[in-house]
């Protein structure tokens, strides 16, 4: 009988050991993912309160790409739709140093502009704001980055036959 209370004491020792290693394990797994959580939460609430890491150089920085498609032809090569490049200018109006200054520069490129409404888009604490959409070269010889808070963004337009016999933009 003494050999089976001692085999059966043997196997509740090894068993105890097994499950502390269990817990040891698991206990540091737990505060492992615990630490990340609070590094993660502080970083968080750190950005929260700063209003984020600001980014020099703004939208004129990141090289925007969208791929143009290839054009839309009949049978007979005749092109019934293709891709205009139309560019659009943007202001982030918190680096805007003079509002009226700028609106200035920009009412002898652009006739059309609604001075009062702009001069409100660029004095407002917004990050981002349209100045103007849809520019051609025609009417905006500009390069992808402006001074002064302002920078143009291009897109790809579709434009369709008609449009392209009346030599107008989409």
């Amino acid at each position: 009988m003494r050999s089976g209370q001692a085999q059966s004491n043997r196997m509740n020792v090894q068993t105890a050991a097994a499950m502390e290693i269990v817990r040891n394990r698991l206990m540091v797994a737990v505060f492992l993912f615990l630490g990340i959580f609070v590094l993660l939460s502080a970083r968080m609430v750190a950005l929260g309160i700063s209003g984020g890491e600001r980014v020099e150089g703004g939208l004129g920085a990141i090289p925007f790409y969208e791929a143009a498609r290839a054009d839309i032809l009949d049978r007979g090569g005749t092109v019934l739709a293709t891709n205009l490049e139309i560019s659009s200018l943007y202001a982030d109006p918190t680096r805007v140093l003079d509002a009226r200054e700028a609106i200035a520069k920009l009412s002898l490129v652009f006739s059309d502009l609604n001075e009062g409404e702009l001069l409100a888009r660029l004095t407002s604490a917004k990050k981002f704001v349209w100045v103007k959409r849809k520019l051609t070269q025609t009417n905006f010889l500009g390069g992808e980055r402006v001074e002064g808070g302002l920078g143009v963004i291009p897109f790809y337009e579709a434009a369709h036959a008609d449009i392209l016999d009346r030599g107008g933009s989409a």
